[in-house]
């Protein structure tokens, strides 16, 4: 081992170099791209496919849900078109510096903007893929990535990060090991995900019955009339989402503020997790200026739900716990139930409950992204029981979900044990500091 001369580094092996990106491929980015016409795009199967990060997972590809689009618009970017082996880098947007191999293309394929590809490797590929994966190259992408709401990493910025080159060889014999063991562990996340989404199905079936057939099997029924719910308890009622909010549904502010490292916490989608605020996954701190601007729309309030009305999980809600001051940001809505028709508990477990999940996915719009607008919800319908019988519900669903969602915390608990493993696992190897044996 030698010194790297490079402190965050430290030693690595005597013969491995240091060098920079751009000493060992090259980057293409798609500039100037402004999207697809709908007369561009073909069925599923058909022309070519258009990569984008959602196509990105766990550094591999996941050919679902591509763009597919004609041979004519494809060849109009020759020089950006994806070969088995390039790399995937995100400069853009919320997941930017995630990577991924590409490997078994299912069609000719290119990029939307938002990827640069990275192409003529010096070294495995595969370790390229790994090394790009490590903290060594997060740190350097967080010193470069500008902008607020779209971050975004300039290509020049990314052809200096710098890394860590062995002999070709050596790299193939460390991404040779890196696969078999970090298969062996992706395997073991992929069982413990899967039963986590078989728990996830079972609490929402547990959900969707109470919420829409009560807790007494023996109650007399009715045809609701509406093809969501079909037959419900005969003393209950059903109403547009509208009727049972003490106020229109609204949500945050559209302007983008100023971040700060201390403040008012600003939430948006990303902290909504597990039916909860986790205010560790804040967007940052604003102002009490802006907080005060926010003020003249929306106040947080105790039991508000909030449901997140755009983007990959539109849908997903959480309520507010806390009388900790606070305000949230556009892709938010907010339901403040009237209590006197509705207690906030049983509006919050009927939002998450299938009937009402399937009217916002039949409801929702494509534009970048998914959306579903506040009028919109407002118009969804829903099922009201008596008050006591409400609260019934809700105490039978606490003590239930509270079982259900323990078991699945402690299956994230593990995976995210696995995924530390994972990592400094690749980065001992990456660095040469384990040798392969």
């Amino acid at each position: 081992m030698k010194n790297s001369g490079i402190e965050w580094i430290g030693e690595i092996p005597d013969n491995w170099k240091i060098g920079k990106i751009k000493n060992i491929c090259r980057i293409f980015g798609r500039i100037g791209f402004r999207g697809y016409r709908q007369e561009d795009l073909v069925s599923a199967g058909e022309g070519a496919i258009t990569l984008s990060p959602s196509n990105m997972k766990d550094m591999k590809m996941d050919y679902n849900k591509c763009t597919y689009l004609s041979w004519d618009k494809y060849f109009e970017s020759p020089e950006i078109q994806i070969e088995n082996g390039d790399i995937l880098f995100v400069k853009t947007g919320s997941t930017f510096g995630k990577v991924a191999l590409v490997e078994k293309l299912p069609l000719e394929a290119t990029i939307n903007p938002q990827i640069i590809v990275i192409k003529d490797i010096g070294i495995s590929n595969k370790f390229l893929c790994y090394f790009l994966s490590t903290d060594i190259i997060r740190s350097q992408i967080n010193c470069s990535v500008v902008g607020g709401t779209i971050p975004t990493i300039a290509q020049e910025k990314i052809l200096n990060y710098i890394l860590l080159i062995p002999e070709i060889q050596q790299s193939k014999q460390i991404a040779d090991a890196l696969d078999e063991k970090c298969g062996k562990i992706d395997k073991l996340i992929e069982n413990e995900q899967k039963q986590i989404e078989k728990m996830k199905e079972y609490k929402q079936s547990v959900i969707t019955s109470a919420v829409t057939k009560g807790l007494d099997p023996t109650a007399p029924m009715k045809d609701s009339g509406i093809e969501y719910f079909e037959m419900i308890p005969v003393i209950w009622e059903t109403a547009k989402t509208l009727n049972v909010l003490e106020t229109p549904i609204t949500d945050g502010p559209h302007t983008t503020p100023n971040l700060y490292e201390d403040g008012i916490p600003f939430i948006s989608a990303e902290a909504i997790k597990n039916g909860k605020i986790n205010f560790e996954l804040k967007r940052g701190y604003i102002s009490q200026e802006f907080y005060d601007e926010c003020c003249l729309k929306y106040i947080p309030k105790l039991h508000d739900i909030y449901m997140i009305k755009s983007g990959a999980t539109t849908g997903n809600v959480a309520c507010v716990e806390t009388e900790e001051i606070f305000t949230i940001w556009s892709p938010l809505a907010v339901f403040r139930c009237n209590e006197k028709l509705m207690k906030y508990r049983y509006l919050y477990y009927f939002l998450q409950s299938k009937p009402y999940q399937q009217q916002i996915q039949l409801k929702w719009s494509f534009g970048t992204q998914q959306n579903i607008g506040m009028r919109v919800l407002e118009t969804l319908k829903l099922l009201i029981p008596p008050i006591e019988e409400q609260k019934e519900i809700a105490d039978y669903l606490d003590e239930k979900c509270g079982k259900i969602d323990e078991v699945i915390s402690i299956k994230q608990r593990k995976i995210e044990k696995l995924q530390e493993y994972k990592k400094s696992l690749i980065y001992e190897y990456v660095t040469g500091k384990k040798e392969v044996v």
